[in-house]
């Protein structure tokens, strides 16, 4: 959203960027307090600089209804609300004992020594390196063969090195299929069950886009376009040449 408001601005549009939250940052506020991931964080502070000499106006704290779009009549309107993180229906997630990985970097956060990770795409696996950072003994839990199979080749690679390099346990092929409060149940694929003892189990599942709020306003101007994870949840860098590219045939 915030390139495409940028690209936008620069070619002399009048651009109104709406966050529903009071600061800017989207899923990379995530982020930052993960030491590894700090230099992406500062990706928000660029962008934020670059809005405001483009001349692009912001309003925190100002969700995007439909009632809005009407009162403001834009020619053109940008959805890009994001995505949330998948909740997996299992016995026992509701538990006190779960939590979303993408909510290490809270200043409130808090979680038990022994930390089960289910999920080990780019975020479980990162989480996994922060906490371990920090003290605490991790195992990642993934149902598919290998780990971080959502990542670039050359990356992939260093990151399972640096996992093996920490010591990081991780268990693939293992399907969870239950938390307790003493931890995860899971199978593998011929149905044999194995435990994973966790005093905080944390989910790392993907996201789903918000497709309610997308289409509440698919009718919120003469041309909507939908762009970043609300189209198709994917990384920074695929949202940033979406959010440029789409605001060219503006």
């Amino acid at each position: 959203g915030r390139t495409a408001a940028i690209t936008a601005a620069r070619q002399g549009h009048q651009v109104i960027l709406c966050e529903k939250t009071g600061h800017l940052g989207g899923a990379l506020r995530y982020e930052r307090n993960v030491p590894l991931k700090e230099d992406l964080y500062d990706f928000v502070r660029v962008k934020a600089l670059a809005m405001e000499k483009a001349g692009v106006e912001v309003r925190l704290n100002t969700p995007v209804t439909p009632e809005l779009a009407e009162a403001e009549g834009p020619d053109v309107l940008v959805v890009a609300v994001g995505a949330k993180p998948i909740v997996p229906p299992l016995p026992g997630v509701d538990g006190s004992n779960v939590d979303q990985a993408c909510h290490v970097s809270e200043d409130d956060f808090t979680c038990g020594h022994r930390v089960v990770i289910l999920g080990g795409g780019l975020v479980g696996c990162e989480t996994a390196m922060h906490l371990t950072g920090l003290g605490h003994e991790v195992t990642i839990v993934e149902m598919r063969d290998q780990l971080a199979p959502d990542s670039y080749l050359y990356q992939g690679k260093s990151l399972r090195e640096e996992l093996e390099r920490l010591k990081i346990r991780s268990c693939t092929g293992i399907t969870g299929r239950e938390i307790t409060a003493d931890g995860l149940k899971g199978a593998d694929r011929e149905g044999k069950e194995c435990f994973f003892p966790a005093d905080t189990v944390l989910l790392a599942c993907g996201m789903r886009s918000e497709t309610a709020q997308v289409e509440a306003l698919r009718d919120g101007a003469p041309q909507v376009m939908i762009i970043g994870d609300c189209y198709r949840p994917g990384n920074m860098r695929q949202a940033t040449f979406q959010g440029y590219y789409q605001a060219l045939d503006i």
